[in-house]
């Protein structure tokens, strides 16, 4: 799954893929967002936050068909929890991270992963 959000978008921003990979049952990508001196982005946690609210929004590369659901955030404020139920009622899992990029001012690597939780 892909996602595009236009909060990175614009001069000096720069939004590169690192990694995709995963199958039908589970997939992770990565991300590395370098954003200006002037963004409104000053930490992980604020990086985090615009991206919390776009998978909430459901903002993606296609029209999405789920609800994704928040279920916690950690204190540092840099990942988030989800859940969803797909349409034919599957329960998956996911988390989103932020970390600043060592040695890299105003840039971040953004981890998304998703998982189908097992059958009981």
């Amino acid at each position: 799954m892909a996602f595009q959000w236009d909060a990175f978008d614009g001069d000096g921003y720069s939004w590169t893929p690192l990694e995709r990979e995963g199958d039908t049952a589970r997939w992770h990508s990565r991300w590395q967002i370098s954003v200006p001196e002037a963004s409104p982005f000053h930490s992980a946690a604020d990086v985090l936050a615009t991206v919390d609210a776009s998978i909430e929004k459901g903002i993606t590369w296609r029209p999405v068909e789920v609800k994704w659901e928040r279920t916690g955030r950690n204190v540092a404020a840099d990942e988030s929890r989800w859940a969803f139920r797909d349409k034919a009622g599957a329960r998956w899992a996911g988390r989103s991270h932020v970390a600043a990029e060592a040695g890299r001012p105003r840039t971040y690597l953004l981890d998304i992963e998703v998982h189908r939780e097992a059958t009981q």
